[in-house]
């Protein structure tokens, strides 16, 4: 049977029920996750300079989750900014990007060898989730990672 979506009839359609409006929170612990995508966004500081930032997604899973949220999964956002060499590229220099020089040691790639950040990307980690309160409803909250470490 080959039927056609006709987005006319679909929007006429009437539901029965209510939607949710919110995840509910994962509880603040410690997870093991998997890095599933990073993206860089550039960012502007209020001086007029501009910067890059990492956004780093890791997903959650477990029965843990499926309990404390009623679904089998959540992603979890490690963002932190970049620290650049006055060329644009990535400072290499002492006591500079330290939360990404954790990140790679957390997944066993802060050594001498080339490295990319796409090398991030489906590598397993331990995340330590916090609570952010949204800026305009203290009740909602964002889960976030506050820490990375190895897998154990």
């Amino acid at each position: 049977m080959n039927t056609t979506f006709d987005p006319e009839v679909f929007l006429a359609q009437q539901h029965t029920g209510s939607l949710d409006t919110r995840v509910p929170p994962l509880p603040e612990a410690e997870y093991p996750a998997l890095i599933d995508n990073v993206e860089l966004r550039e960012v502007n500081f209020r001086d007029g300079g501009k910067g890059l930032a990492l956004n780093v997604m890791c997903l959650v899973e477990g029965p843990e989750v499926k309990e404390a949220c009623g679904v089998p999964s959540k992603r979890v956002r490690y963002n932190f900014l970049l620290d650049l060499a006055p060329d644009g590229s990535l400072d290499m220099s002492n006591s500079k990007n330290l939360r990404l020089g954790r990140l790679r040691e957390a997944v066993g790639q802060n050594t001498e060898r080339p490295w990319s950040f796409l090398d991030l990307k489906g590598q397993p980690v331990k995340v330590r989730v916090k609570h952010t309160p949204d800026k305009n409803d203290p009740e909602v909250v964002y889960d976030e990672v506050a820490s990375v470490t190895a897998l154990a």
